[in-house]
């Protein structure tokens, strides 16, 4: 039996939704902040979803996305260690078949970064391959954020 619309918390629409575009080179191994910290989203249940043109750009990937797993952002309670949690990519990318990189999580990696004494949580992505971004078709890389409940 397939499951109903809002059977099992699955809602039909999103309660808020954020996209960034990011538009600069990133380092292969650098994490950077993405422009998302601590009190610029409501403590909640997210999901992340990418949009990936990125041929020109470092990565030979067309016109590809994927998601996140569902994470807990938590704007409210400060971290007591500097420490980084890992945001894991649930889908393989869907769209244009994937060129380079058949899994996402080979090609990039989202966390959030814990800095101690909760001055701030910051939304980070670290590339595997130097990217040359500026959003535009072969350069372009988006982030869209999903509040899920």
């Amino acid at each position: 039996m397939a499951a109903k619309l809002d059977q099992y918390g699955v809602h039909g629409q999103t309660t808020s939704h954020s996209q960034i575009s990011l538009t600069t080179t990133h380092n292969a191994g650098t994490w950077y902040d993405v422009g998302i910290s601590r009190t610029e989203l409501d403590e909640g249940i997210y999901i992340l979803r990418f949009y990936v043109d990125t041929f020109n750009a470092g990565a030979s990937q067309y016109q590809s996305y994927t998601i996140s797993e569902p994470f807990f952002w938590n704007r409210n309670t400060g971290p007591n260690s500097s420490a980084r949690s890992t945001i894991h990519l649930s889908s393989l990318f869907y769209g244009h078949a994937p060129n380079t990189f058949t899994d996402p999580n080979s090609m990039f990696e989202m966390g959030i970064l814990h800095k101690h004494g909760g001055v701030a949580h910051e939304l980070q992505i670290k590339f595997t391959n130097t990217m040359t971004l500026t959003g535009v078709a072969g350069r372009a890389f988006y982030i869209q954020i999903f509040r899920i409940g």
